[in-house]
């Protein structure tokens, strides 16, 4: 859950680090810092930039928030992601015409981070280059704006002192040049600055990774920008340089403030990892099941917004689910790229090879051609004697069909051959020849000319999707000196901190031999080792969710997948709310799986899956096909999967108002847990049969199964197991008419110290309870000082659900105060959190109350109620019988199958609620 602070203090960083009105000390601000110019950023991250090697970095970063909270009273950061929105200097310089005036300094300047980590220190080198360019820039332009040729030179000569700034490009030196004043200081400076650089690169026009390439960068801009229809389609050969385009339009649009999201699509398998992947990227906050394109859309539907999706071959699916997407949100454009051409109906852009030399060109045409220019900046140091041999050039070039991959390989060849041997071993390749069968003769060159070494390593790294730079050293042995010949020579294709053998050689290293074995058991070995050591809520997982797939499917292949990796696989979909997304990856695992009990186990994750995406058929479904497959003497990991099916489908029994057979289901799990000597699972077991059995009004045997629970826990030391055994003892009795409400009021206020330095959560529940017995005592002001502790926790509580109870519980203590008004207000506020939360348990106390309330001024609306909460298939044993008190039994019976909503709206109308919100609907829908 993120949590977002807002302040108006201005925080300083050019030329100083400060937050006006405040002494905060350095750590802190540069934490700050992050937050305000890097957005939302997950806590585990935050101790990583700043904490690297620190011990006890948790508690570090403990202190520099609480020093930051008081430093900004109105700001929470809180929660497992955090954000904060200031305003800040740095800011205001990237808005501002003339950024110069408002430059004292550089970006933290004298600011020490050398015991930070290495990416944070180069995350600020990048931050100062990058403003100062700005301003750097800024001054240019209005020197170039000047009619002053004295103004025009003085301001250029600022420009070229910015404090910051990265050393001068040629581009940028050009633009000086026809500004300063012949014979002054900075003329002479800029001369040497060129004939510096004239010496390292070669004397022709320095070409940019898009060379050649202005016209379609300026479509697509064109596209982003509203021109034509929501959707563009980039078609080409690998090689032909689509993902090169795609990323320049998304820096440049992202450059002019519009908001863009890239996304590549080689990691994924299904449209629901992608879908939930969007939304996490664009901070959508949606419930588990509605991960799909049309869902996302209703979430976008008045937004404005740039979609970039890289990689869309073989996925004819998606067609239909972006169409969805598009439908649902006209202001947001969708920008894919692919080898394929899509449905006619999908505009496409076609992307062909840079503009090659015609034979008869000869000197500057024959130079400023485009696929020549990328040629020689390949070739790198070795370009200005090529410069030379310029027919040669042209050859190559044409040889090529101008593919930007195809030249920048063959650059590289020039600089271990001589330009005519290049030539000539490019000769026998056919001009009119495919993209496909032109690069593959170049590639196998290319692998030919790398060291057996770099060989090996390569191979190792095709084995998987891509790599994170760590990685590259952990199992490739590659070094950060060794990766970088890789990467220039195009073999290795880099994406900020992770890496990609390149697929078209990943493509034709599989045709010319069989996979290693050995090579694939060290990439599985890895990734799994990764999953089973991480935490489920690691978000650095998500990168690797194809890694760990690959990894599973070859384990599963050889008959040794590890039942604890797949468990491990379905918590980490499930806690970073990718339900679905998760559902589909295991989809996928399935068809690998041979062993019975490995194929059981998947199947129940797929199943909770499915059932916390929304998915009920299906969950049950999947539950009932492993139950189905019992037998006796099975082997015990079977036995294992069969209890923990049974454990499901009483969770899905109990969702659906059956608790007999969710009792029933539970039972025989504890049976399976007790045959598997499994105490620990039989513990949980009980603990939630309890529950159960409460909610069917068996008070006794529900406190039986918790002390049974308890003293489980009690004996394995885990105190927060027992507490919670306890809370919910206390939440049985507090159900039971024949319970003493004095005496569990004293419980509750004697668990209440105990748990003070237990989670937020359970603190909470206890709070709550004790409350909730506060009220069957008649005693008003304890219980609403109760519930209201429960809702100043806030940020601190992570269940919404429980905030909804102690709104409820406050409503009940104001009535019993006969404060009506004040009451109704809190009880609008439950009503609207529960139908948020799609809670039925909290709308049926909340018919309750209202039906308690109604029963003076609407007496057959309030039997209307009652006799809702009485026939509801998901009212528990209490509700019923606090309902049928309410009850008349003259009136007439209404429709029980209307929804809870329904009812909700229809008494909080009556009572006249202010401020009811237009979610609630006041009639059938």
């Amino acid at each position: 859950m993120e949590q977002t602070g807002r302040a108006d203090k201005m925080l300083f960083t050019l030329g100083r680090l400060e937050l006006a009105e405040t002494s905060l000390q350095r750590l802190p601000l540069l934490v700050l810092t992050w937050l305000v110019l890097e957005g939302p950023t997950d806590r585990r991250r935050i101790r990583e930039l700043f904490w690297p090697d620190a011990d006890g970095a948790a508690s570090h970063m403990r202190v520099a928030l609480t020093k930051l909270r008081a430093a900004l009273p109105g700001m929470a950061l809180t929660g497992d992601v955090l954000s904060v929105t200031l305003p800040c200097d740095a800011l205001d310089l990237q808005r501002a015409p003339h950024p110069h005036r408002m430059y004292p300094g550089a970006f933290l300047a004298d600011v020490r981070t050398d015991h930070l980590s290495a990416e944070f220190q180069e995350w600020v080198l990048e931050k100062q280059e990058q403003l100062a360019e700005v301003v750097q820039l800024g001054l240019v332009r209005e020197a170039e704006q000047s009619v002053s040729p004295l103004q025009a030179s003085l301001l250029a000569e600022q420009a070229v002192g910015v404090a910051g700034a990265p050393p001068l490009n040629p581009e940028l030196i050009s633009r000086l040049q026809a500004l300063a004043l012949p014979g002054t200081p900075l003329d002479a400076t800029l001369r040497r600055e060129r004939a510096t650089l004239d010496g390292a690169f070669p004397a022709v026009p320095v070409a940019s990774s898009l060379l050649g390439r202005e016209r379609e960068l300026v479509q697509l801009l064109a596209f982003a920008g509203g021109e034509g229809s929501q959707a563009l389609h980039v078609v080409g050969p690998g090689g032909v340089g689509k993902t090169a385009l795609l990323l320049a339009a998304v820096r440049e649009w992202q450059a002019l403030g519009h908001p863009t999201v890239y996304l590549s699509l080689e990691p994924f398998r299904s449209l629901a990892e992608v879908a939930a992947q969007l939304a996490r990227a664009l901070g959508v906050t949606r419930p588990v099941a509605n991960h799909t394109f049309g869902g996302l859309g209703q979430d976008l539907a008045t937004r404005s917004l740039l979609v970039v999706l890289d990689g869309t071959d073989q996925r004819p699916e998606w067609l239909l689910a972006l169409n969805e997407l598009l439908s649902a949100a006209p202001g947001v454009r969708v920008l894919t790229a692919g080898r394929a051409a899509w449905a006619d109906s999908w505009p496409h852009l076609l992307l062909t090879g840079l503009a090659v030399p015609a034979p008869q060109d000869s000197g500057t045409a024959l130079l400023g051609a485009p696929a020549v220019q990328v040629l020689l900046r390949a070739a790198g140091p070795y370009a200005p004697s090529l410069a030379r041999d310029l027919p040669s050039l042209g050859v190559i070039a044409r040889r090529v069909q101008g593919l930007p991959l195809a030249l920048r390989l063959v650059g590289r060849w020039l600089h271990q051959r001589p330009l005519p041997e290049v030539v000539h071993l490019l000769q026998g390749q056919a001009s009119e020849a495919d993209a496909t069968s032109l690069l593959h003769p170049i590639l196998r060159r290319s692998w030919y000319d790398r060291t057996t070494e770099e060989q090996q390593a390569l191979l190792l790294l095709a084995q998987a999707p891509d790599w994170h730079r760590d990685d590259l050293a952990a199992i490739a042995g590659l070094s950060r000196p060794q990766v970088q010949p890789l990467v220039e020579y195009g073999l290795l294709l880099q994406q900020e901190e992770r890496f990609q053998v390149l697929p078209l050689l990943t493509a034709w290293l599989r045709t010319r031999q069989v996979d290693d074995p050995a090579l694939a058991e060290r990439h599985a070995e890895h990734h799994l080792a990764r999953l089973l050591k991480a935490s489920p809520t690691d978000t650095r997982l998500v990168a690797e969710q194809a890694n760990v797939l690959q990894a599973l499917k070859w384990r599963a292949d050889q008959n040794r997948v590890e039942v604890l990796a797949i468990a491990r696989l379905a918590q980490h979909f499930e806690r970073l709310g990718l339900c679905n997304a998760g559902e589909a990856v295991l989809t996928e695992l399935d068809a690998h799986l041979a062993d019975k009990a490995a194929r059981a186990t998947l199947q129940v994750h797929r199943a909770w899956l499915a059932f916390r995406a929304g998915r009920m058929r299906d969950a049950e479904g999947l539950i009932r096909a492993v139950l189905q497959s019992e037998g006796s003497g099975e082997e015990p990991a079977f036995q294992r999967a069969v209890m923990q099916a049974h454990n499901v489908l009483a969770v899905l029994n109990g969702h659906r108002g059956m608790p007999e057979r969710a009792t029933a289901s539970l039972q025989r799990a504890v049976q399976l847990a007790r045959v598997l000597n499994d105490q620990e699972r039989a513990s949980v077991y009980l603990s939630n049969l309890a529950i159960q059995q409460k909610n069917l009004g068996r008070y006794a045997e529900a406190l039986t199964a918790l002390a049974e629970a308890r003293a489980h826990h009690e004996g394995q030391g885990n105190w927060e197991l027992v507490w919670g055994d306890e809370l919910r003892a206390l939440q049985v009795r507090l159900d039971d008419p024949e319970s003493e409400p004095r005496r569990m009021l004293e419980e509750a206020q004697h668990l209440a110290k105990r748990v003070e330095k237990a989670s937020p959560q359970l603190q909470g529940l206890v709070l709550l309870a004790a409350a909730q017995a506060a009220l069957l005592l008649g005693e008003a002001d304890l219980a609403l000082r109760y519930a209201t502790q429960v809702k100043a926790q806030g940020g601190r509580s992570p269940a919404p659900t429980l905030r909804a109870a102690a709104e409820l519980a406050v409503a009940r203590a104001h009535y019993l105060r006969f404060d009506t008004p004040a009451a109704r207000q809190a009880l609008l506020s439950a009503a609207s959190l529960c139908l948020e939360l799609q809670d039925d348990a909290g709308l049926l106390d909340s018919l309750i109350v209202l039906a308690e309330d109604l029963v003076y001024a609407s007496p057959r609306l309030a039997h209307q109620l009652a006799t809702v909460v009485v026939e509801h298939r998901a009212s528990n044993a209490a509700q019923r019988r606090r309902s049928t008190q309410l009850v008349n039994p003259l009136a007439g019976v209404e429709d029980g199958a209307l929804p809870l909503a329904y009812w909700i709206g229809v008494g909080l109308k009556e009572i006249g609620a202010r401020g009811t919100p237009k979610g609630l609907a006041h009639g059938p829908p």
